[in-house]
């Protein structure tokens, strides 16, 4: 899953601070060109790639909702709209030790240096 970037606040996982309004809420894509419509607007120019551990599709999954193909990107687009009062749960889905940020330069995302990856 991949999140649109507040790199350092949100390395470990969704963060309120970074989310306000009437009704705060986190979205998430299952692919990178979802998150890459917001990465650099208001946020940092980058991503978090967050592998979910087993379960969270039976806790998240209503949470999910197909998105538009109106800019001809990658075909399945998904994103989850995660209620700030669900954070802590999301947060304890996450596999820390696979979590990645990729970088943006001139519109490409890359992986840090040493990812697992590969890309």
């Amino acid at each position: 899953m991949c999140s649109r970037g507040n790199k350092a606040s949100e390395a470990s996982g969704l963060n309120t601070a970074n989310h306000a309004g009437d009704h705060p809420t986190a979205h998430f894509s299952n692919l990178p060109e979802g998150a890459a419509h917001y990465a650099g607007n208001g946020h940092d120019l980058g991503m978090h790639v967050f592998t979910m551990k087993s379960g969270f599709m039976e806790a998240f999954g209503n949470l999910e909702f197909k998105l538009e193909n109106s800019m001809g990107l990658t075909e399945g687009l998904t994103e989850w709209r995660i209620p700030a009062d669900r954070f802590n749960e999301f947060n304890s889905f996450i596999d820390h030790d696979l979590t990645e940020w990729l970088d943006a330069a001139d519109g490409h995302f890359f992986p840090s240096a040493g990812s697992r990856r590969g890309r």
